[in-house]
């Protein structure tokens, strides 16, 4: 009791207090699988928020700025697993990770959670959603093709792998949003290898034929709405918006012209020129939420 105490006093500390993060596990598979939850007075809505190859569960509260706060207002449970050895079985037939070695099966673990999770806390069968940036937003498009649970993803820098997207069956329609910048360095927005430090990690789609294949699958109107996101910030970036209603779901797009690998609005975690540039003009956190819950 003693060790989880100093685990979560850490946890608060490196968060300046900003949120009070539990930590628990759930056996599964044969592993004991670590998560974090921020937890809310009555819960209506549940978001699982998922860390990048490479990252953790509690630097995402970090990373995603804005969303305990947003997340308190709207009465939301957020969750933040945490992926094998800082990664997550994404569906990419490159052996890039401890996950995707070893046929890790996180869809089923991050289903079997949030179920447990919408029991424990009485959370509708039709709030629960998932979100993630890079390797977990393509992970939150693997759980879109595969889970019983989750009605609705948000992906922020990942288009859809390329590997996977033949094995993707989903078996009902589902409500897709993506946030994705035009100059990201590592998942590129018109498809391509997926680079780090010059090495390959798999390959992906184009953010116009994965948004193809979302609507295809969610049986989209042709036509769409089309907005601009205010330019709020001189920032070298600006953000236009593109939706398509699909009868039960919506697929939505926010293309961030002259942004990175990064969430608007959240914390530029590595130099600009690893990463990219954070567009300033919008809140990613506040976008997703509205998405989910019908705004």
């Amino acid at each position: 009791m003693m060790r989880v105490c100093l685990t979560i006093s850490i946890f608060v500390f490196l968060l300046s207090c900003r949120s009070a993060a539990t930590r628990h596990e759930l056996e599964y598979g044969g592993r004991a699988r670590e998560y974090l939850v921020i937890p809310v007075e009555q819960p209506r809505s549940m978001i699982f928020v998922l860390h990048g190859g490479g990252g953790k569960a509690a630097h995402m509260i970090r990373l995603a700025e804005g969303l305990p706060e947003i997340a308190k207002q709207r009465h939301i449970l957020l969750v933040y697993p945490q992926g094998i050895d800082k990664g997550w079985n994404d569906g990419r037939d490159t052996k890039i990770s401890t996950a995707i070695s070893e046929n890790v099966d996180d869809a089923g673990f991050l289903d079997s959670l949030a179920l447990k999770l919408a029991a424990d806390y009485k959370i509708p069968e039709d709030k629960i959603f998932i979100t993630g940036i890079s390797n977990g937003g393509m992970m939150s498009q693997r759980l879109a093709c595969e889970s019983r649970a989750f009605r609705a993803i948000a992906s922020v820098a990942a288009n859809l792998q390329e590997s996977f997207a033949p094995k993707c069956k989903p078996s009902a329609p589902i409500s897709t949003l993506f946030i994705l910048g035009t100059e990201d360095p590592l998942v590129p927005y018109g498809g391509g290898d997926i680079s780090l430090f010059k090495k390959t990690r798999g390959r992906v789609l184009s953010a116009d034929a994965t948004l193809q294949f979302w609507r295809s699958h969610n049986q989209c109107n042709a036509d769409s709405v089309k907005t601009d996101i205010p330019d709020a910030v001189k920032d070298n970036t600006s953000a236009t918006a593109e939706t398509w209603s699909c009868g039960n779901a919506r697929v939505r797009l926010i293309r961030v012209l002259g942004g990175g690998h990064t969430w608007p609005g959240g914390l530029q975690y590595l130099p600009e020129v690893v990463v990219g540039r954070t567009s300033r003009d919008f809140s990613a956190s506040e976008e997703i939420v509205r998405f989910f819950l019908g705004d």
